[in-house]
């Protein structure tokens, strides 16, 4: 082992610098000279423990087991070593000794010829006959077979250690950022028989590996794709490229998940800590976080401490305590603040003693949140301008976002809100600034993770009054993408401008979400813009221990105590709350929400009294603050944000049980700019009046294929319909069906819904079954006919996904030899490339108004893509619809469109009230049937 020896030395010196890691290989060399197998086997232990890293320590182990005729453990040890680095000429030594122990001459002799293929040493056979000679001496096993096997693979590889000299050249030159091509050293190995298949590959992620720390990240990217793709390239190179992906798409946080779950999965082949799995588990604990899993986070963060623990790695061991700190600033009680202070401490204090800057400004930006929590908040406010400046000097500008948004908050909670309206300023602005440079998707997950700073701006221009600059903000936090979809130039309206707009009848109510439980409005007339906030805390209070607590699981009174409103049991202890603010959480909201959706969407009778407390509750808290800025008005523009998304204002009670509806037409818009932009959108009077379909056939529905599937095969899922959508694929067909998408039920309805659109409309052009295939409707819009309808109408099955934004759509006919090429799905990216010129499209079924919501843009679906393709204004559905009530809600709609010649918002809230009265009966009166159908765009 003398010649490997000399190449970790000079590797040690060159790179890693440890000390102890050299002392460990000094050790092992002393025990190799004087055969002295426990000091060899030593040395090694001490190697992987300060250098875990390096292929060195398992090669000395393995060389260490094998003189002691431990097989066992020197395959062990020998297969990690080439696991970890397979251009190493004694990974193939050692597993050539090993084979030939066990009796397998011919693998021997290959892994043999392997070794001199990658071999430096000058010396050839002759070294590797001075380590056959000790081994001999130590195991009493005869190698002299062994020996010539070495000495007629020297004799098969000429020119192979002038070759791996000129390769080693090349990858100086990769780590430097320049080109090397290393096709003809690859061409001199593939010409060796036996050739090594890991080689090619290896070198290919060298590369990709070496341009990444040269700072040539766009040459390094399409190579570490390429990289992880491999098929024989080792476990640890492929998770060293997939931990270096992970950098890349930062704000793709799906991807980035996958990658750096796909790269533990690779490290864990190992079978031994290694830096690399810690570098993976920072990045994974980091990117779970920032979906919002902060439980599995901790976890994460937990398991990356104990392992950088082990490592003796200082760099992760900040990074764990910073992370689980974090965790547990946002938690409420006593011991969670002092968990709290405890890990960021101690991550504070070992990043300074290390001199290690970055950690120690995030710990400190963590840190100051708990000193604030404390009641240091002068203390807390001066550490966080520390934080921010260090980030804005050294250009990290998320952390420097990140930094000014905290800043607003401590500002906040002072009552400070001019200073802390500056500092939400100061992060709005770092987001805007770079917003530009990021792909529509990045923008997506950006926005969505620095919403707070806009929330916070928000909720402090509220407290200061400045209407203008509120409404602004409003704005310029919902629908942008759409925005730019729409028209790229258009400027953002101003609260002027919107006011021209409007009709004397009209008021628009501009939703916002405060803290939990708190709403912010701005109500904009023709001649008047008013600020209106309402958190009625008690109230939310009362329906989180009626209701909410029941959903959660949560007791509202232990050993015979019943709590009060601000008090609530946390793992059996009582919690008071000396803010009772503090007592209702965004997670009590989400359930709320999702509880006063499932009432709706039912009419037994058991449930109208829940139904009605429910919805008296939302008008309470949502409309009841505005009735004296609604008088005199009759329509209500809406434009909501956040879960608010998912609501029907019309549905709500007010304290003498009329509904909304009842007072009001209701529309809504993604944002004031939108609207602004679709109401300049004007097609000539000159169009078809109707192109309607239903009646679609379907293949049997699934019965028995589960739908469950784990976060990362749902990623797998979206990254392929991403890849696919994006290389312009347009039959998806394996991947809808891996999420369970097949065949469905015949709705009957939707035939007599569109035959009844023919009776009304005798003009329409109606297309049933076998003409509404997803072919047909693209063979229409590629001929120019589609554009031709002032209304479309597709009555059929429909479907969202909160998960896969890209999976919304509707189902078309599904003929039983298929539909070409298509996969018989019209889903959101297809619809938005039709070219509509339609003053309203209607998709008449389930759920086609959802979708994945971003905070900062809105729901991410098909009424956005109905706007992009064209269409000025939208009626999709916000829950699983009724076939009859639908039927019955569409004839009317369009009954009041073309027989009275209404408007599209006269229409659909007429036909709402119509059905309201009861003059179809009992059964369609309630909002389950009319509510869940909302008007949307122009």
């Amino acid at each position: 082992m003398k010649h490997i020896s000399l190449i970790l030395l000079l590797l040690l010196s060159l790179f890693t610098k440890a000390q102890n890691a050299q002392k460990a290989q000094e050790k092992f060399s002393q025990g190799y000279d004087t055969k002295n197998v426990a000091l060899m086997d030593v040395g090694a232990d001490e190697y992987i423990k300060y250098n875990s890293d390096n292929s060195f320590g398992y090669i000395f182990k393995a060389f260490a087991a094998i003189s002691k005729n431990d097989l066992t453990t020197a395959k062990r040890y020998a297969k990690t070593a080439n696991q970890m680095f397979p251009m190493e000429s004694a990974n193939y030594t050692l597993a050539s000794y090993i084979a030939f122990l066990e009796g397998n001459t011919s693998e021997a002799s290959k892994l043999m010829h392997y070794a001199f293929q990658l071999s430096p040493d000058v010396k050839g056979a002759a070294s590797t006959k001075e380590e056959l000679d000790i081994l001999a001496e130590l195991t009493g096993k005869d190698f002299s077979a062994l020996k010539t096997i070495a000495e007629n693979a020297e004799k098969a590889t000429p020119g192979a250690i002038q070759n791996f000299n000129n390769y080693n050249a090349c990858v100086g030159q990769w780590y430097e950022g320049k080109s090397c091509d290393p096709s003809q050293y690859l061409k001199v190995w593939a010409s060796y028989s036996p050739s090594n298949p890991l080689l090619k590959d290896f070198a290919n992620a060298t590369q990709a590996i070496a341009y990444y720390y040269a700072g040539q990240f766009d040459l390094a990217k399409p190579k570490l794709e390429e990289a992880i793709n491999s098929q024989h390239l080792n476990p640890y190179t492929k998770a060293l490229c997939f931990e270096r992906l992970t950098w890349y798409d930062r704000y793709d946080l799906n991807k980035t998940f996958l990658y750096a779950n796909k790269g533990l999965a690779e490290i864990d082949k190992l079978g031994f800590p290694t830096l690399t799995k810690a570098d993976l588990l920072f990045r994974k604990s980091q990117i779970v976080g920032d979906m919002g899993k902060r439980d599995e986070m901790l976890q994460l963060a937990q398991e990356l401490l104990a392992l950088a623990t082990e490592l003796g790695n200082d760099y992760h061991i900040i990074n764990a305590n910073n992370l689980i700190g974090a965790y547990y600033v946002m938690k409420p009680g006593s011991n969670s603040t002092s968990l709290a202070n405890k890990h960021l401490g101690e991550a504070y204090v070992l990043a300074s003693k290390r001199n290690f800057e970055d950690q120690k400004m995030k710990a400190a930006g963590n840190y100051a949140v708990v000193q604030f929590k404390i009641g240091n908040r002068s203390k807390a406010i001066e550490l966080n301008n520390e934080v921010y400046d260090y980030h804005l000097k050294t250009e990290n500008w998320s952390s420097a976002q990140t930094a000014a948004n905290n800043i607003g908050f401590m500002f906040y909670m002072k009552n400070d809100y001019a200073n802390a309206a500056e500092q939400f300023q100061k992060a709005v602005d770092i987001t805007e600034q770079f917003l530009p440079k990021f792909s529509t998707k990045e923008q997506l997950s950006a926005r969505n993770l620095h919403a707070s700073a806009y929330s916070g701006l928000i909720m402090s221009l509220q407290k200061l009054g400045n209407t203008n600059e509120l409404f602004k903000v409003q704005d310029m936090n919902r629908s942008r993408i759409l925005r730019q979809k729409l028209d790229k130039n258009l400027p953002q309206i101003t609260l002027p401008q919107v006011q021209a707009k409007l009709q004397p009848h009209e008021a628009i109510i501009y939703y916002s979400n405060g803290e939990p439980g708190q709403m912010i409005a701005t109500i904009i007339t023709k001649s008047s813009a008013d600020i209106v906030e309402h958190f009625p805390v008690n109230a939310w209070l009362n329906m989180k221990k009626q209701y909410i607590n029941n959903i959660q699981k949560k007791p509202n009174s232990i050993n015979g105590y019943v709590t009060k409103l601000n008090e609530e049991i946390i793992n059996g202890q009582i919690y008071r709350h000396s803010d009772p603010k503090t007592a209702f959480k965004a997670e009590d909201y989400r359930d709320f929400v999702a509880l006063s959706r499932e009432v709706m969407e039912v009419s037994d009778a058991q449930f109208l009294d829940l139904q009605q407390k429910i919805l008296k509750h939302w008008y309470y808290f949502l409309m009841q603050p505005l009735e004296a800025k609604l008088v005199g008005k009759t329509t209500l523009i809406i434009s909501a944000e956040g879960e608010l998304n998912a609501m029907p204002f019309e549905a709500f009670l007010d304290s003498n049980g009329k509904y909304v509806l009842e007072r009001f037409n209701v529309k809504y818009m993604p944002s004031a700019s939108v609207w602004a932009s679709l109401s300049n959108r004007n097609y000539s009077e000159d169009r078809k009046p109707l192109l309607a379909m239903g009646g679609a056939t379907y293949k049997e529905p699934q019965s028995s294929a589960s739908n469950s599937r784990s976060t990362q095969s749902y990623f797998e899922l979206q990254d392929q319909l991403t890849t696919k959508i994006n290389n312009k694929q347009s039959n998806l067909s394996k991947e809808l069906a891996a999420l369970g998408f097949g065949g469905a039920n015949y709705l009957p309805g939707t035939l007599r819904e569109v035959q009844n659109l023919k009776k009304i409309i005798p003009e329409a052009t109606v297309l049933i079954d076998g003409q509404m295939k997803e072919s047909d409707i693209k063979r229409l819009n590629k001929s120019g006919e589609l554009n031709q309808y002032k209304y479309v109408h597709i009555a059929t099955h429909g479907f969202a996904s909160n998960s896969i934004p890209e999976l919304s759509g509707v189902m078309m006919t599904q003929p039983a030899n298929g539909d070409g090429s298509e996969d018989t799905f019209l889903l959101a990216h297809e619809i938005a490339q039709l070219d509509l010129k339609a003053d309203l499209a209607v998709l008449s079924a389930c759920e086609t108004a959802l979708g994945k919501n971003y905070n900062g843009e809105g729901v991410n679906g098909l009424n956005s893509a109905l706007l992009v393709a064209g269409a000025n204004s939208t009626l999709l559905s916000l829950w699983p619809v009724n076939d009859a009530g639908t039927m019955i809600l569409m004839t009317e709609t369009y009954n009041n469109l073309y027989v009275k010649k209404m408007s599209a918002e006269d229409a659909v809230n007429t036909a709402k009230r119509t059905m309201l009265s009861g003059v179809y009966g009992e059964q369609f009166q309630t909002p389950k049937i009319w509510a869940p159908f909302v008007l949307s765009g122009k």
